[in-house]
């Protein structure tokens, strides 16, 4: 219906289109929250986070444990620098599903952003406790360790990312 067309405008970059579509879905079922998620992710691409912020808080008002939502609203904040709105959000996120990676890593990220580089380490080595063969961790990880100018550590996490076949177009450092 019109919420698929509406995700593939979305990825065909027709941003217009897609939320026309997204209200058509809405206005047939006024309580799909799938239909307020992707509209905000609509807004999240757009780069409009304080709208995509009010339509993922209208997917939480319907279906308050919508991890997806939770995890898309706090990286809207962040993107603000609402840091600790943001913070709050992502831990709250984590006491529905305590392992939730990229909750975990968007902790981290901040922290490493605040300058709290060794708190974003132990939080991030902790996750790889409960799962060892993330690439995404270990690439965290790593980025933390080469923002504390921790160098060869920085460089013993990386590898192993990459030897678990982490995707290169996601490589990124936290700055």
């Amino acid at each position: 219906g019109f919420n698929n067309l509406g995700i593939s405008l979305k990825n065909l970059g027709e941003y217009d289109e897609a939320i026309q579509a997204f209200k058509q879905a809405i206005s047939k079922k006024p309580r799909f929250f799938d239909a307020y998620f992707n509209y905000g992710n609509v807004y999240k691409a757009k780069r409009d986070f304080n709208t995509a912020i009010d339509k993922y808080k209208q997917v939480l008002e319907i279906e308050p444990t919508h991890l997806n939502a939770c995890l898309n609203m706090g990286a809207s904040y962040k993107e603000l620098d609402r840091f600790k709105t943001a913070l709050d959000i992502f831990y709250n996120l984590l006491s529905y599903e305590p392992n939730h990676e990229g909750a975990q890593i968007s902790i981290a990220e901040i922290l490493s952003k605040q300058g709290n580089t060794r708190e974003a380490t132990r939080i991030l080595k902790k996750a790889l406790n409960q799962n060892p063969n993330s690439a995404e961790l270990h690439n965290a990880v790593a980025s933390t360790l080469f923002i504390d100018g921790r160098l060869e550590d920085a460089r013993v996490y990386l590898e192993k990312s990459l030897r678990l076949k982490f995707d290169l177009d996601t490589l990124e450092i936290f700055y």
